[in-house]
């Protein structure tokens, strides 16, 4: 009788592999690429969701500012084409607006007033300046109160390095440093 040796190693046959076996490795190397795709696209958009939404921001405070400037414009038309005073210029222009919401800046919302006025404008009138599109107006400001005033010295640039400014004509533009407060206005005004 043979007996069999120890030292060889017992090979099992092979069984063939199943078509579900091998649909399951399809679909499951499917979903890995898919995964890997969304997590790639995801580090790609993040930048750009973040970009956006401080470009939004940037857009609501430019509209706040346009509606105040707006406000004042038809305050200035009303009061014989006069600056208000600036102890009292917002609760002036506020019957012109009707939204207090407009005084803030959406990109500091816990300041309840974000803007501030040129106080070189106080009773000016309108026909004194010499270049009211270059003239500053209102502008995002630092003093944070009702009323808030002074020659842009609070002047803010909140949005990724830019502050808004609205000018005496009624326009309004972002820009990354504070406009000289005097611009287009009389000479004695300081």
């Amino acid at each position: 009788m043979h007996q069999p040796q120890h030292d060889q190693a017992y090979v099992t046959p092979r069984k063939p592999t199943s078509p579900l076996a091998i649909f399951g490795i399809i679909i499951g190397s499917c979903l890995l690429l898919a995964v890997i795709a969304v997590a790639v696209l995801a580090a790609f958009l993040f930048p750009v969701f973040s970009t956006s939404k401080v470009a939004a921001k940037k857009a609501s405070c430019q509209s706040n500012a346009k509606q105040v400037a707006v406000g004042m414009m038809m305050y200035v038309q009303d009061y014989d084409e006069r600056y208000p005073p600036t102890t009292t210029w917002q609760n002036d222009v506020m019957p012109y607006i009707k939204n207090a919401l407009v005084y803030q800046c959406t990109e500091r919302p816990y300041m309840p007033y974000g803007y501030a006025y040129n106080k070189l404008l106080d009773k000016l009138t309108m026909d004194k300046l010499t270049a009211p599109a270059n003239t500053p107006m209102l502008y995002e400001s630092t003093l944070g109160y009702l009323g808030a005033a002074d020659k842009l010295e609070s002047f803010v640039t909140p949005h990724n390095g830019l502050g808004t400014v609205a000018y005496a004509d009624g326009h309004v533009k972002s820009v990354p440093t504070a406009p000289l407060a005097s611009t287009g206005l009389p000479k004695g005004r300081k």
